[in-house]
């Protein structure tokens, strides 16, 4: 009996401490929070928040978790913990829902894009409304953090879609029927990429009650969702180390496997980023996650035809003109040059508002380029003219100046520029122009209030869309380097990750005179350092960028010391070529052709690769430099390949001379083979299960026949490890994984380099289910 008494003593303590620091992050700065025992487990705790002494009594005593224990306030009646936390006293959500859904305007022509959930082996699920089920699959993780990853490219309508749940819910939590407020934070290109920082600024917009320091807590006691919009943001460099994404590691830390955090992406490799860097030196190695992957769709022709129904409606056109403008937008993208932005809501929005407006687009012709020249034309004739009509501006030079604005946001890592900052950069690049002092005067007047630009935070100013910030930034790139001088090519590039956009427009414009532009873009690589790493991703991206652009295949190309990371390859021709020091992480090598080329030292690992269209005709290059393959479904989901038998057969049907070599397979059952397949799988999603989990891809695992076999191996190998945790008010026992996925698949192949655990329950498993011949 003393031992149970020891043990709930010790549990109430644990919880005091928690207690404490959950109060601290709500308390003044630099005052305490005390706490004394009460009667039957009861305790009160006593703190000072904008200089008032407050003071709450909470049960402890029979609480397995805080979000058990009953609090009273003043006498009051009980109250569980997560509704005092949000009440009016402490976060006071319901006032800051009013305030969310007051700052996020609601946009009446709205039309949610669909989106599907793939999360499984047996496939995605079926396609919906892209609102609810994000509303529907952010849940708490049930004894695991739950982040849902969304991920689309750029223009696809990540952001609008994000703000419109958030609005949506503060609506529903002011009126009772929302018992979770989502907090919208905006990571995208912030010079302080940090999760802290991201937090704290748009606390300050909201005008909230509570700092950073009890956000965690918010989010741990499902009082709040946490939804991180530029999450890729926080990932960093692979193989550094940055504040960023310690930052990131730190507050999931605190979250203690609860609650959740909607990760907004540009593609599904930040998933497996985000995957292998938790797991790493820095990250939260000791708590359990679940990943919940959520791909956005673009508009179908039916929700194109909506959305500019109702803003022709916004702008006061009859039906008549209504479907007028429907059939001329439809028009636009008609031509297959421009097939690929159909149905993008950021695309289809712009040319809706223009047609209204009364322009008109050319079928064929680069879309993008037509949007900008008409904002630009318009705010040089239209805005930006002296007394006598005429304009300031030509239209040529508008865009340097938009370039230089982009170029300077680049230069301070941020995409947002203060008012001061804008105005100098107006003022130097005018005053170099020679312009008359009235004009100069004018133009620095209008900068902020430019077309393609708008206010951001605290009075600074951003590009109305990533896609326009892109565009202008893709110009000071290709100046650069059509200089041809590295040195400076090198200074640039090391400053932050390029946007993929913008290093594709870049690479475009580079085609001509592409070899040389490629030699000084590797050229630029040659310095070790620091930034090393950075420079070369950036210029492998622009590199791919120039060889995209080219319809025809390039020959006799050398390319070194370049990184290919998330980069679409697609299409790309290298005949007769050497590739040196390369690596390629997450890439598309769909329809990429190596025809007689060779290769040293390159590396592959997660690359997206289609028998049928992909050659990879290499010498020099063997299985073992692939680690994992990634393959596109039919149903336009994504399945990662571990075995590395199979992924030297792909490679085989892909015409990699190296993988008619032999590996050395350890000889292992098939049944064992498929189960720990499976089971990569499942570690490809979280890095802590129950056998109790009633989803598809646990129950393929733990109703295998060879299941508690492998389980008490890996166990005893330290692959696995049990650990109890709360989960839905029940304590659980969870099986956490300590390796990547791909290592232990990896294993199978004997001279693989893999960590002494996985090499032990290989050897293991070859000699206790050996395989047959």
């Amino acid at each position: 009996m003393s031992g149970q008494v020891s043990k709930v003593g010790e549990q109430v303590e644990i919880l005091r401490a928690q207690l404490q620091k959950d109060l601290a992050g709500f308390a003044d700065p630099g005052m305490p929070v005390g706490t004394k025992d009460l009667d039957d487990g009861w305790i009160q705790a006593s703190w000072v928040i904008r200089g008032e002494r407050k003071s709450a009594d909470f049960n402890l005593g029979g609480a397995a978790d805080l979000r058990d224990a009953p609090v009273r306030v003043g006498g009051s009646a009980d109250l569980s913990y997560a509704s005092f936390l949000a009440g009016a006293g402490m976060a006071n959500l319901r006032g800051l829902a009013t305030n969310i859904a007051n700052l996020i305007r609601e946009d009446s022509s709205y039309v949610a894009p669909y989106a599907f959930l793939d999360n499984s082996l047996d496939g995605p699920s079926t396609e919906t409304i892209a609102s609810t089920l994000l509303r529907d699959i952010s849940k708490d993780g049930d004894g695991r953090t739950n982040v849902v990853f969304l991920t689309a490219q750029a223009g696809v309508g990540k952001t609008s879609l994000l703000q419109h749940v958030v609005r949506t819910v503060a609506a529903d939590y002011r009126s009772g029927q929302a018992d979770v407020l989502w907090l919208y934070v905006d990571a995208q290109g912030r010079r302080l990429a940090k999760l802290d920082d991201a937090i704290s600024g748009e606390l300050g917009k909201l005008r909230a009650q509570f700092s950073f320091d009890a956000v965690a807590s918010l989010v741990r006691v499902g009082c709040l969702i946490l939804v991180v919009d530029g999450f890729d943001e926080l990932l960093g460099i692979q193989g550094s180390y940055d504040e960023s994404f310690s930052s990131l590691a730190s507050f999931l830390d605190e979250l203690e496997s609860s609650g959740c955090v909607v990760a907004a992406a540009r593609s599904a490799y930040y998933e497996q980023e985000f995957i292998g860097r938790v797991n790493s030196v820095i990250g939260f190695r000791t708590d359990g996650w679940v990943l919940n992957r959520v791909r956005l769709q673009s508009w179908n022709p039916d929700q194109m035809e909506l959305y500019v129904e109702r803003r022709a409606a916004e702008y006061g056109k009859t039906a008549q003109q209504a479907l007028d403008a429907q059939d001329k937008v439809s028009k636009a993208f008609s031509s297959d040059t421009v097939s690929h932005l159909r149905g993008m809501p950021f695309f289809v929005s712009r040319v809706a508002d223009l047609t209204l407006q009364g322009s008109a687009f050319a079928s064929g012709a680069d879309l993008l380029e037509q949007l900008v020249n008409s904002y630009v034309k318009r705010e040089a004739e239209e805005k930006l003219r002296d007394s006598p009509g005429r304009s300031y501006l030509t239209d040529g030079q508008l865009k340097e100046v938009f370039s230089e604005i982009a170029e300077e946001m680049w230069r301070q890592d941020t995409r947002e520029l203060s008012r001061t900052s804008l105005r100098e950069v107006l003022e130097v690049w005018l005053d170099v122009a020679g312009l008359p002092s009235e004009s100069q005067l004018a133009i620095v007047d209008r900068g902020p209030y430019s077309a393609l630009l708008q206010a951001a935070g605290s009075g600074a100013v951003k590009f109305e869309h990533d896609v326009y910030y892109s565009y202008f930034l893709a110009g000071p790139i290709v100046d650069l380097t059509r200089k041809g001088d590295p040195v400076p090519v090198r200074q640039a590039l090391r400053r932050s990750s390029l946007p993929v956009e913008a290093a594709n427009m870049a690479g475009s414009r580079l085609l001509a005179n592409s070899r040389t532009h490629l030699s000084v873009l590797m050229s630029a690589c040659e310095r070790q350092d620091a930034s090393t790493e950075q420079i070369r991703q950036n210029a492998g991206t622009v590199a791919a960028g120039i060889m995209r652009a080219s319809d025809v295949a390039f020959d006799d190309l050398k390319i070194r010391l370049l990184r290919f990371v998330d980069c679409d390859l697609s299409g790309i021709k290298l005949h007769n070529s050497e590739l040196r020091d390369c690596t390629f992480t997450g890439s598309d090598l769909r329809g990429f052709h190596f025809i007689n080329c060779t290769g040293e030292r390159l590396a592959f690992e997660r690359v997206e690769v289609d028998s049928s269209t992909t050659r990879l005709d290499i010498a020099g290059v063997s299985v073992s430099d692939f680690r994992a393959l990634r393959l596109a479904r039919d149903d336009a989901s994504n399945f990662t390949e571990y075995d590395p038998r199979r992924v030297s057969e792909i490679l085989a049907e892909c015409d990699l001379p190296g993988a008619q070599e032999e590996i050395p397979l350890r000889s292992v059952d098939a049944e064992i083979i498929s189960l720990l397949d499976n089971l990569s799988w499942l570690f490809s999603k979280t890095n802590f299960f129950t056998e109790q989990d009633t989803t598809s891809d646990v129950v393929r695992v733990v109703q295998d026949s060879n299941w508690k076999g492998i389980r008490n191996a890996m166990i005893d190998f330290g692959i696995l490890t049990h650990s109890k945790r709360n989960a839905s008010g029940h304590q659980k026992r969870f099986l956490r994984v300590h390796i990547a996925p791909s290592e232990l698949m990896a294993g199978r192949d004997s001279q693989a380099s893999v960590a002494p655990s996985v090499r032990a329950l290989w050897e293991y498993l070859e000699e206790s289910f050996p395989g047959e011949g």
